[in-house]
């Protein structure tokens, strides 16, 4: 993530701030205001654990709704201390735990580019942001969370390593990548002259695209079926074959894809 001198904040958000929801949900809201209102931006999102998503509405800042989720029960967080002081032989009759159900959260903004990360691994955070509408997007979660977008136009990073991916009233471009979750792309417009990159694994992808897209798409399963309502031109290749001799190791690496074109072809889908 980039650093620098920041206009913003590094916000902690503790148990004196929180607003307890339950015994295990805590909600926080920020308004972050931005250096150049009115201007295009960009948003930034890393977490290790929790959902993430982004709505783009007519306004001029950006819009933090974070809620935290202890990640076990407080009848397991029980069972766990009793049984690692056990080892030790400590005697916890009679006390009362005081718990932290505080969680941190770091948001910084400078120059329109907002930033939000998280480095809990053992509390889910999920995020709720508005953005404006011409914001572009790079956002990431690991585990235990999916990824939402709706209404925004930029150019999109997106990625998720077990969960789904949505991206619905999207404009402009997107690469995206899940691993154990489901892809879904529709798009209200296409950047022109821009490549773009999908890629799953063991769900599916599910790509909607304007009528008069032009594009020349590259596709590829290991193990399942292609299917298109498009009026696509399939294009006749043979085996793409890449060579390399890097650190004086000779190596060839040989790869099948189906080609067609969308509207005679265009930027690489």
């Amino acid at each position: 993530m980039k650093r620098g001198n920041l206009k913003y904040l590094v916000l902690l958000i503790g148990i004196i701030t929180s607003v307890q929801l339950s015994a295990q949900q805590y909600e926080e809201k920020l308004v972050v205001p931005l250096s150049k209102p009115g201007e295009k931006g960009s948003l930034e999102v890393g977490l290790i654990m929790g959902s993430i998503k982004v709505e783009g509405y007519n306004g001029k800042e950006v819009i933090v709704t974070a809620k935290a989720f202890d990640r076990y029960n407080e009848e397991g967080k029980r069972e766990r201390t009793q049984e690692r002081h056990s080892d030790n032989k400590t005697d916890l009759t009679g006390l009362k735990k005081i718990s932290s159900n505080g969680f941190e959260l770091d948001i910084e903004e400078k120059d329109n580019h907002v930033e939000i990360s998280s480095d809990h691994f053992n509390k889910r955070i999920d995020l709720e942001i508005k953005v404006p509408i011409n914001f572009s997007l790079e956002l990431g979660t690991v585990n235990n969370g999916d990824i939402y977008v709706s209404n925004v136009d930029g150019n999109h990073e997106i990625s998720n390593v077990n969960g789904d991916i949505e991206m619905y009233a999207i404009s402009g471009s997107v690469v995206a990548s899940t691993v154990n979750g489901k892809l879904v792309m529709e798009f209200d417009r296409v950047a022109p002259n821009t490549p773009m990159a999908f890629a799953g694994m063991n769900k599916n992808i599910d790509l909607t695209l304007p009528a008069d897209t032009k594009a020349t798409l590259k596709m590829d399963s290991k193990m399942g079926e292609i299917y298109t309502d498009f009026d696509a031109e399939l294009v006749k290749s043979g085996p793409e074959v890449n060579k390399s001799t890097k650190s004086g190791i000779y190596k060839v690496s040989v790869s099948q894809s189906v080609t067609a074109k969308l509207n005679g072809g265009g930027p690489e889908i």
